[in-house]
This record gives structure tokens, C-alpha cells and sequence, in this order.
């Protein structure tokens, strides 16, 4: 079976919370929009991080759409006492 397109998996989503009856006509939505704009911008050089509901001074936009922060070239090293 092939994997499903990103529209495909953002469409079963929406389907998904349309048929539990019990989702709010917008933000039972926003973890499908999310989940499409986080895979669609996977693809990006550099990736694209959507963050849903960021810190600002203009209201609370419902997301923001963010370079990912590189990771660490050092590995991980415990702090010992």
C-alpha cells in the first residue's frame, strides 16, 4: 500500500474529527492544519517548524511558521556532580 500524501493524511485527520460530532466548527481543526504545515515544511532546506498559537505583540495569532533551530553539533554530555 502506498504511503499516503500529505493531503491525504490531512484530509483522514479532518474526516477523523468531523465524525466524532463532538469537535468546535474551527480549533478541533488546528492539529490537522499543524500536522500538514509541520510535514510540508520537513521538506523545506532549512526545515520549517509551525507552531500553533506563538507569543507575540500582535494578539494571539492562531500559528507561526518558524526556521527550525540546528541541532547541536556537540553530543549530549551529563552534567556530573
Amino acid at each position: 500500500m502506498p504511503t499516503p500524501s500529505l493531503l491525504d493524511t490531512y484530509l483522514n485527520k479532518i474526516r477523523d474529527v468531523r465524525a466524532l460530532g463532538a469537535g468546535t466548527p474551527e480549533t478541533s481543526y488546528y492539529p490537522a492544519v499543524q500536522l500538514a504545515l509541520d510535514a510540508a515544511g520537513a521538506a523545506l532546506k532549512p526545515r520549517v517548524l509551525c507552531l500553533h498559537h506563538p507569543s507575540g505583540t500582535a494578539g494571539v495569532p492562531d500559528y507561526g511558521l518558524f526556521e527550525a533551530p540546528l541541532p547541536d553539533p556537540a553530543p549530549f554530555q551529563p552534567i556530573r556532580p
